[in-house]
């Protein structure tokens, strides 16, 4: 009976064999993978490459594992002697190609050296005329473009692309699957594994500005070619060890790039649930674009465009609008990035100007006229009142522009009673206390916090 697959380490073995050609042992691992899955089309052919490049116990132990799994199936081809499996619309049996002859290795160590040579001098010409090819193919594209003739860069194109990197394994699996329907069209969409991560990291670094758009087409790439069936769960893991692999091989500023296509990848293909089911206007989150989506930390679904129209009225307050809870720095600092959320930085830096502009005596008769209101226990509130009119008459003094920061810088802030969060401006709470919109108390916690706030500039 087959087991569930581990597709973490196939993906891993793959991107060792095009690291480390011929790489015997993650070949032979990764045929007793495709074994114990019960993938026994990929096991033979995986068995058959293998047997091209050794003969030893392990080889033929797999090829026993095969027989004994498939008792019903022809005898395997003779030892090196790939079948290339075709099938018509008629069901007719496969036809195995001509053998391939083994290559015998010399028992002398100079010839052995010297064969070696040869192999590495052969790999090397074949890059080089891969790449030569792919140039010249790309010379020819220019041209029928510039004509207006019919292009088609298609598989071949790609192929020597991946030939003239060195990528020999990642073309051969991208061959189309031997199994076909009756239509001869192949069963399988997505036949080639995954790029190497570090294929896909330099590509990256090589395009900051389109960096997002590549590893998400990467993560969408590799979510199709996982096998079916395979729950949400799993898919997941899968695609969060690629990128956790993707990040190992880029510099921190590209961090962002890889978290984001995650969680495009969460909200479109893997139904990911969220805190709140609808944006704050009603809409469906499922309805949500993808220019617009970004999903915070705290599992909150939103649409940018919403969302910042909500900062934006809050003075500039990164709080949770739902929740009311602060936004994480990670999450300001992606919602910052955000071609809609950029606004938001000039009223960031405004707010930091605000802030400077408060002067330490300023500070301190905050702070008196804040201790006031939380120590004021009296029925009719005549020192909160005292203190409100002695801060007025003190404001009054100040020069404008250090009067209008003390109106306009917003402070986020939370009752101590109550415990609940809530914003406000220095200048609102004094007028709303004075004007009793307000109680002394909750206009205390908000300047006291202020006072705080102040004090770390």
């Amino acid at each position: 009976m087959a087991n569930e697959p581990d597709m973490s380490l196939i993906s891993d073995l793959y991107e060792e064999m095009d690291r480390k050609p011929p790489a015997i042992e993650a070949r032979k691992l990764l045929a007793a993978q495709f074994i114990t899955a019960g993938w026994m089309d990929d096991a033979r052919g995986a068995v058959e490459e293998l047997s091209m490049l050794c003969s030893d116990d392990d080889v033929k132990n797999l090829r026993k594992l095969l027989v004994k799994d498939d008792p019903e199936s022809q005898p395997p081809p003779p030892p090196y002697s790939p079948a290339v499996a075709t099938a018509t619309s008629s069901g007719s049996r496969r036809t195995p190609a001509p053998p391939i002859k083994p290559a015998i290795l010399p028992s002398d160590p100079n010839k052995l050296n010297s064969e070696k040579e040869s192999l590495i001098q052969g790999y090397t010409t074949l890059r080089a005329k891969a790449k030569a090819l792919f140039r010249d193919s790309q010379l020819v594209l220019g041209l029928r473009q510039r004509k207006g003739l019919p292009i088609d860069d298609g598989p071949p194109l790609y192929g020597l692309e991946e030939l003239a990197a060195g990528r020999i394994t990642t073309v051969l699996k991208g061959q189309p699957n031997s199994n076909s329907n009756s239509d001869n069209t192949p069963l399988s969409t997505f036949p080639r594994p995954p790029d190497s991560a570090r294929a896909v990291a330099k590509r990256m670094q090589a395009n900051p500005t389109g960096a997002t758009a590549l590893v998400t087409a990467d993560l969408d790439y590799m979510l199709h070619w996982l096998p079916e069936p395979m729950n949400n769960d799993i898919k997941r893991e899968m695609l969060a060890k690629r990128v956790r692999t993707l990040n190992a091989a880029l510099p921190k500023n590209f961090y962002a790039s890889t978290h984001v296509a995650m969680m495009h990848m969460d909200h479109e293909c893997l139904d990911r649930k969220y805190v709140n089911d609808e944006t704050m206007l009603g809409d469906t989150i499922a309805e949500i674009p993808r220019a617009l989506f970004y999903a915070t930390e705290d599992n909150y679904a939103w649409s940018m465009d919403e969302l910042v129209q909500a900062i934006t009225s809050n003075n500039g307050v990164f709080r949770n609008p739902l929740s009311k809870h602060m936004f994480t720095p990670a999450d300001i600092s992606a919602i910052l990035q955000h071609p809609l959320g950029k606004p938001l930085a000039a009223l960031s830096i405004e707010q930091g100007r605000l802030k400077k502009g408060v002067r330490a005596a300023t500070v301190d008769a905050m702070e008196k006229m804040a201790k006031a209101f939380m120590e004021d226990m009296e029925e009719n509130a005549l020192e909160s009142r005292n203190a409100v009119d002695e801060f007025l008459a003190f404001l009054a003094t100040l020069p404008d522009a250090e009067q209008q920061a003390i109106d306009k810088l917003s402070v986020p802030a939370k009752d101590t009673h109550t415990g609940q969060a809530f914003d406000g401006t220095i200048g609102e709470a004094v007028r709303d206390a004075k004007a009793n919109k307000l109680c002394f108390h909750k206009a205390g916690d908000l300047i006291q916090q202020a006072v705080v706030h102040l004090r770390k500039k």
